[in-house]
């Protein structure tokens, strides 16, 4: 999705003046829509630039008119915070260190913690990850059930011992789930996908599969 430079330009100053946490070394960038609503954690990719400007972009061209308190939280290290488990490198020498848990434990005891007290304590959570962080996304839905909704845009669902993960585990709760798969990935390692989509239709759970 391509930015208008000159809206993000305008939206790179978002930073500025979006609050600005720091909680346990993580960087968070907080800002509310209207009022109350869900909120919407986004696990920043680091790999392109503006990346607040792209996302909040993308929130205001599809639900600008709905409430929410966006949050997105840039970890250290992409390969190893979001990773659910040890695995070899995939691409180049940067191996996976499988801190994805610690990271699950963070959003849990730290992050919706704080944000909650700070922003009410009744609202819903949602998740949403790009590549790798949309690999962790899904990976949360069986792990704890405390997002109602969870987006994995181009997930990174070729992760090692994937897809017999999803084979034996269950889903913790009946949350929205969003897959997304980019035009490019739609010919490539699609096997993890169609087997994710034929469990979850088998277990009755929600599944929206957009093929772009």
């Amino acid at each position: 999705m391509k930015i208008n430079p000159l809206k993000a330009e305008k939206l790179m100053e978002m930073n500025v003046f979006m609050q600005k946490l720091q909680i346990k070394q993580k960087a968070c960038y907080i800002e509310q829509n209207g009022s109350g609503g869900p909120i919407i954690l986004w696990g920043m990719y680091p790999h392109r630039g503006n990346e607040i400007a792209h996302m909040w972009d993308c929130l205001m061209e599809t639900v600008n008119d709905q409430d929410f308190l966006f949050c997105a939280f840039q970890v250290k290290d992409w390969n190893g915070d979001f990773s659910p488990w040890k695995s070899p490198a995939a691409f180049g020498d940067d191996d996976f260190k499988g801190n994805g848990p610690k990271t699950l434990q963070w959003l849990m005891n730290d992050l919706i913690p704080k944000l909650k007290a700070d922003y009410g304590v009744d609202r819903e959570i949602y998740l949403i990850g790009y590549s790798l962080a949309g690999l962790f996304a899904l990976w949360t839905a069986y792990e704890t059930d405390i997002f109602s909704a969870i987006a994995s845009c181009s997930g990174s669902l070729w992760f090692e011992q994937w897809d017999e993960y999803v084979l034996h585990h269950q889903i913790k709760h009946e949350s929205n789930i969003y897959l997304s798969l980019g035009g490019k990935e739609e010919k490539q390692r699609i096997r993890s996908w169609q087997e994710l989509e034929i469990e979850l239709e088998h277990r009755n759970e929600f599944c929206a599969m957009i093929l772009r």
